[in-house]
């Protein structure tokens, strides 16, 4: 892959040196704690599991930037049958025979590391754009999904590790380019509004790529010492490796708005979308001198956000439980200038 990139900046312009941190995992059917230990823990139900990992550190040099990033994302989301069965036979829970589950999962996941560039652009006093260009290379693909039922499903994905079948394979390389923008603009003065969207426009080029297209048979039944009925397959299907293939990325949405209530009192209004999943929060931000802090209410994640702003550096954390063995969210967000 080949690229030119020109760039036009004043070298009398000081650098300033800064790092951003954006980390959100949520879990539904158990804790986090349980989650990364294969669902050894109480389980709670629900059909969507995702992490969301964003580091980014470099130099800012005007309205441009240039900085070392990483991600890690992964996403799962699933049937409530899926998430019942695989909590069974994780934790050797007896699984009736005469119970037919009708299994249906999607996931994905990837590692990337590379370089961010972005730019900065104010048409009018009142409105800023702008946009980042990410190229990275990319490692520890999940791509596909699995349909059907306990006794007979279908499975197609994509891996650089095979987590299911344990297949001895060469991991894949990727390469990817990724496009994010943000929108920062006052409305009536006094209201403000940013919208920033992760991923607009984002693909990574996978080559030599493993993959298995397969059917399950469960037909056949066991039971251990203890009596436990369980459900052994029969697989039958290919292992094909493809030379090049494109995995697209979904795009997140994040917008917040700032709406001053006095001189000392911001009411805050945040809206996400992630993974198929919509959140809305409501919080207060409350104003000393430069420094600002308050708290937002996710409810639809039972979630409280407490933060903290300061001019050179801020940070955000959020949860739903005060253990951390408890906890089905966890969030947290840091940015150094």
């Amino acid at each position: 892959m080949a690229f030119g990139l020109c760039l036009s900046i004043n070298t009398q312009a000081q650098p300033v040196a800064f790092t951003r941190v954006d980390s959100f995992s949520w879990s539904e059917p158990v804790t986090l704690n349980a989650a990364f230990r294969d669902w050894q823990g109480d389980f709670l139900g629900g059909n969507q599991q995702f992490s969301d990992n964003w580091l980014e550190t470099g130099v800012r040099v005007n309205d441009w930037t240039l900085a070392f990033l990483y991600r890690y994302d992964i996403a799962l989301r699933f049937s409530q049958d899926t998430a019942d069965f695989y909590y069974r036979s994780q934790n050797d829970l007896s699984i009736d025979p005469d119970r037919r589950y009708h299994l249906s999962l999607n996931g994905l996941r990837f590692t990337a590391r590379g370089l961010r560039f972005s730019k900065m652009h104010q048409p009018v006093h009142s409105l800023s754009l702008t946009w980042g260009l990410s190229l990275f290379e990319a490692d520890q693909r999940i791509d596909g999904e699995i349909n059907g039922t306990d006794r007979s499903a279908r499975i197609d994905y994509f891996y650089s590790k095979d987590e299911l079948f344990d297949r001895v394979v060469d991991r894949p390389s990727g390469t990817g380019i990724s496009l994010d923008l943000a929108v920062k603009t006052h409305v009536f003065t006094d209201t403000r509004i940013t919208a920033h969207v992760t991923d607009l426009l984002g693909t990574i080029l996978w080559q030599d790529a493993p993959r298995t297209q397969a059917s399950a048979s469960l037909d056949r039944t066991s039971s251990n010492q203890d009596g436990v009925v369980t459900l052994e397959p029969l697989i039958s299907g290919r292992e094909t490796i493809k030379s090049n293939d494109w995995q697209i990325l979904q795009p997140r949405v994040h917008i917040q708005v700032h709406q001053p209530l006095n001189p000392r009192m911001d009411a805050l209004f945040d809206y996400r979308y992630q993974h198929g999943k919509h959140l809305i929060s409501t919080g207060a931000a409350f104003n000393n001198q430069d420094q600002k802090f308050g708290l937002r209410l996710w409810p639809q994640i039972n979630t409280l956000e407490l933060f903290f702003q300061h001019p050179h550096w801020q940070i955000s954390v959020a949860s739903d439980a005060l253990s951390k063995t408890q906890a089905q969210t966890l969030w947290l967000r840091f940015s150094l200038n």
